[in-house]
């Protein structure tokens, strides 16, 4: 009764509270006894999670000018991709990489000599094809053996066609910039002041062809391709001017 009765001068007087609180229960509260009731826990009434779309969706739209990429192999996605490039380097691993393959396809590991010797008969059949920057100097002089003829520019067509104010404002202070800033000996510096000049050319060439969609693709991916006097070469390219797909204006 002791305990009982110091729960219950601990109660507050109904008098004092709100009337929206409703009248105190007089229950008494025991160690053993909770004076509440446990209830099972009802799970929440989730929705289903949904994808968000593609960024590319949101900040362009459904325009065919800027779709991603596809995977260049039907069947393997970009990381299986990069996976194959990153992890298959090596010649041995290439043979690995290729006897695992035969034995998926024709439930057995080929005899590792025969597997050799067939590729060697692969590779001597397939063309030699190389990489622009695989390029020697020697190949170079195979390109450029020299004057053949001059070329004359009629100065004041040109003048007509393309006059001083049309060369933009901003050209001749970034290239003096480049210039001074960018160091030379490495490619990269080199590029910068080639493509500033390439963006330049193309903003006189969207208003003197109006096409608002001409632009400086970097790194261009040429298939191969044959040269005279030097073979079949292919790889990226440092610059290509050319439209890009699609229909929405590029100009900000």
């Amino acid at each position: 009764m002791a305990d009982y009765d110091e729960q219950e001068s601990d109660r507050p007087d109904e008098a004092m509270l709100p009337p929206s609180s409703g009248p105190i229960r007089h229950s008494p509260a025991h160690p053993h006894n909770p004076p509440y009731t446990k209830r099972p826990m009802r799970p929440p009434n989730r929705q289903p999670r949904q994808t968000p779309p593609p960024l590319s969706n949101v900040l362009y739209g459904s325009s065919p000018g800027f779709t991603p990429s596809p995977s260049p192999f039907d069947g393997l996605s970009s990381v299986q991709i990069k996976k194959l490039q990153r992890q298959y380097q090596k010649t041995d691993e290439h043979v690995h990489l290729i006897a695992d393959i035969c034995h998926r396809i024709y439930g057995e590991v080929p005899d590792h000599e025969c597997l050799v010797s067939s590729i060697g008969e692969a590779l001597n059949a397939a063309p030699d094809i190389r990489i622009f920057s695989g390029l020697t100097n020697k190949d170079y002089d195979v390109l450029n053996r020299g004057v053949k003829a001059s070329i004359d520019v009629d100065e004041r067509a040109l003048l007509e066609k393309v006059p001083l104010n049309a060369i933009p404002d901003w050209f001749w202070p970034s290239q003096k910039s480049y210039r001074a800033c960018l160091s030379r000996k490495m490619e990269m510096g080199v590029r910068n002041l080639i493509g500033n000049v390439l963006v330049a050319a193309v903003e006189i060439a969207r208003s003197l062809f109006g096409n608002q969609r001409l632009v400086v693709h970097s790194e261009w991916e040429i298939p191969a391709t044959e040269v005279p006097g030097i073979g079949q070469v292919k790889g990226p390219v440092d610059f290509v001017t050319a439209p890009a797909a699609g229909g929405l204006n590029m100009r900000m």
